[in-house]
């Protein structure tokens, strides 16, 4: 059914995802398919700037890991006897 409302709700992730990844609004309103002039309407709307804060932390919350990037259990520190600190202690109680 069409109506009033139905264009924003059917294209607003597409027109947030499009607006948060283009570098200008007119290339993500091309993106979306939309005119720029509705995109601008539409990012004074507080449920664009919800989506864009939900789309901004689903990215956050699914980024890669960093390449230097390790998972707890290789961390030298959290090892039995592996850590630094361990070593640290064992000397000093070999030089008393």
């Amino acid at each position: 059914m069409y109506g009033h409302g139905c264009k924003l709700k059917r294209l607003l992730r597409p027109a947030v995802e499009a607006y948060l990844d283009e570098p200008t609004c007119t290339l993500a309103a091309q993106r979306a398919g939309i005119a720029r002039s509705t995109l601008f309407v539409w990012m004074k709307l507080p449920a664009f700037r919800r989506m864009v804060e939900q789309v901004r932390y689903e990215r956050w919350r699914h980024r890669p890991a960093p390449a230097g990037a390790t998972s707890g259990a290789s961390e030298p520190s959290l090892q039995r006897g592996g850590g630094s600190d361990s070593n640290e202690r064992q000397a000093g109680r070999a030089a008393a």
